[in-house]
């Protein structure tokens, strides 16, 4: 007995004794007996097998793949978490050292000649002070009157902790008389800020200028060759400390500290 199976070189064989298959262009096929088909067949049956194995190499490699891809997502972002912590690091340690350097720096100075009001009834002294004052290395300085504490001694043993009675943003001391400036900041001992070209806040910005205008009592005031020691402490920065003398001769009226 013999069977039809199709094979590439040989084409199609008979399927019996009765029956024969024929191709298009080749004559007819000799029958082959069932050992060699069993030989073709199983040949057939080992390319089929080579070809499994084949794609399941290939189905391997792909799960082999997504892991390593896996591996390598996971990778990046343990490496971005690093250098995010890294950069915030860095970033808080840069503002630790700002904010040291601001705290052990001046943020205020003297800009400018110290003017002072001469007082001619009874015993020559001085009754008011006008002192300019700028930012220095910062954007702006709190002033308000909770922040800043500004400290007084005199000569004549009068000693205040705190005599600053904070901004003053409705004159512009510009275009406004010294003493009527002094006017504002009461009969008592006190001192009152003053701020050109001022935004109406409660800071001293780098591009304002501030006006100091201090006040004597008059159990207060200071006379010839006494000292006058003024601290200012802002809200950030060591204190500005401004020491003078009051000259021997002095006018009634405003002049120029040592001028």
């Amino acid at each position: 007995m013999y069977v039809c199976c199709s094979v590439h070189s040989a084409g199609l064989l008979p399927r019996n004794r009765h029956d024969s298959c024929f191709t298009a262009a080749r004559p007819r096929i000799q029958p082959i007996p069932l050992q060699a088909l069993a030989q073709t067949q199983a040949g057939c049956d080992h390319m089929d097998k080579n070809k499994f194995r084949s794609d399941k190499r290939g189905i391997i490699s792909v799960e082999a793949s997504i892991v390593l891809i896996s591996f390598v997502i996971v990778a990046v972002a343990l490496a971005l978490l690093v250098v995010n912590v890294g950069l915030f690091a860095t970033q808080e340690g840069k503002e630790t050292i700002q904010h040291g350097v601001s705290g052990s720096s001046m943020p205020l100075s003297v800009d400018g000649d110290i003017l002072i009001r001469g007082n001619s009834a009874g015993t020559p002294s001085i009754d008011a002070m006008m002192i300019p004052l700028q930012t220095v290395g910062v954007r702006y300085v709190p002033m308000s009157q909770n922040l800043t504490q500004i400290s007084l001694q005199v000569g004549n043993g009068t000693a205040y902790l705190d005599v600053y009675l904070g901004i003053n943003s409705t004159l512009n001391p510009l275009n406004t008389q010294l003493d009527t400036l002094v006017s504002t900041v009461g009969n008592g001992t006190g001192a009152t800020l003053f701020v050109s070209n001022s935004n109406s806040d409660n800071a001293l910005d780098s591009n304002e200028q501030g006006y100091l205008i201090l006040h004597f009592a008059a159990a207060d005031e200071p006379i010839k060759n006494e000292s006058v020691q003024i601290a200012i402490q802002a809200d950030i920065g060591i204190p500005l400390s401004i020491s003078i003398i009051i000259p021997t001769q002095t006018i009634q009226g405003w002049q120029t500290l040592n001028g």
